[in-house]
């Protein structure tokens, strides 16, 4: 199971995040880069960039597919926000030596734990799509392997985890705990 199988193909690469929350990434569809996106961090909206002239209908190609689970209000930038932690989860897990679905379960745990309570149902799109990869993955894995991994799982965040997403939580103080 590829992680893009749950996305629409979608992936973010080339991830450069400031401690303001301000970022910029790459956009990949089926491997492709289609999309640069940016974001200054300062309670704006996100920047989105073709990354060639014949890629100019991928940003609204994006939005379509985020609006089916992430609804109608600035969906593409929410959509990126999942992409991004999914990146985050999948670099953790790899470097834990935890499974994706463990480490998404604390991201997800954090947020619920430190955020504003009206933000929850916001973010149930971006939880769910985590917790569907982390199932997937699961399925995917022999059991030896699984099991290994349980055993040896470590329960700390890393450092580069400490919030749980980019629409919120305050436990990070790069974070908008308004999801702004």
């Amino acid at each position: 199971m590829k992680i893009t199988d749950h996305t629409g193909g979608y992936a973010v690469t080339q991830v450069e995040e400031l401690h303001t929350g301000a970022f910029t990434a790459r956009i990949l569809r089926n491997g492709k880069h289609v999309l640069d996106v940016e974001n200054e961090g300062r309670g704006g909206v996100n920047r989105y960039y073709a990354a060639s002239p014949d890629q100019r209908g991928e940003k609204q190609a994006l939005s379509t597919y985020a609006a089916k689970d992430f609804g109608d209000f600035e969906p593409a930038d929410a959509f990126v926000n999942a992409l991004m932690d999914i990146d985050i989860v999948r670099r953790a897990a790899r470097r834990n030596g935890t499974t994706f679905a463990e480490e998404a379960e604390v991201i997800i745990t954090d947020f619920e734990e430190t955020s504003y309570p009206e933000l929850i149902p916001e973010m149930k799109p971006h939880f769910d799509l985590l917790r569907r990869i982390g199932a997937a993955q699961n399925a995917d894995e022999t059991p030896a392997r699984a099991s290994s991994v349980q055993r040896s799982a470590r329960r700390t965040l890393p450092s580069d985890i400490g919030a749980p997403s980019r629409r919120g939580g305050t436990s990070d103080p790069r974070r908008d705990p308004l999801g702004l």
